[in-house]
């Protein structure tokens, strides 16, 4: 049994998958973590292709020093090997959702999450500490935003209608 950082994990509205030991780096999967989460599953997965493809750049914002600025983003960079070890990762979470019965179009991330694992030493010609990435991710199935009009009156006592947008989850809010 692993254990999640994610606390209040509900199975029955939720699916969650955590790779292990994976050969990635961990400022760039911090970055990505927060580039990610709080989308769609399958929009990350195109975006992650994009960041391979290098059309779509990652924001940097907390390992952004000496970054480049990209347009419209600020510092950026195209973390390639963490966003094909992460597609992998949300592929596998779409196919752990609809074993549970899921609807696959309205999973959205709530948590992703990396931390550091155990450091592994690699003797001989190349030898050195090799860098060691665990990465969690879960996601929940929430229902898409839709339009309602609410009813706003003035100090003229006149009333107008305006459209919102209002997210409906099928429980709590997210974190």
């Amino acid at each position: 049994m692993t254990k999640y950082s994610f606390q209040g994990y509900d199975g029955k509205v939720m699916a969650k998958v955590v790779g292990r030991n994976l050969q990635i780096s961990a400022k760039k999967s911090y970055e990505v973590a927060n580039f990610i989460r709080g989308k769609k599953v399958d929009r990350a997965v195109n975006e992650l292709q994009l960041v391979v493809d290098q059309k779509l750049a990652i924001p940097y914002r907390r390992y952004g020093m000496n970054t480049s600025h990209k347009r419209g983003i600020g510092p950026g960079k195209y973390p390639r090997n963490v966003s094909v070890a992460i597609a992998v990762l949300l592929s596998s979470l779409k196919s752990v959702a609809k074993e549970k019965g899921l609807n696959e179009k309205n999973l959205t991330i709530i948590h992703a999450a990396a931390h550091r694992s155990s450091r592994i030493m690699h003797n001989g010609r190349n030898r050195g500490v090799r860098k060691n990435m665990h990465f969690e991710l879960v996601a929940k199935e929430l229902e898409d935003k839709k339009k309602t009009t609410v009813a706003v009156k003035h100090n003229d006592s006149k009333v107008e209608k305006k459209e919102t947008k209002s997210a409906v989850s099928t429980g709590d809010k997210l974190q």
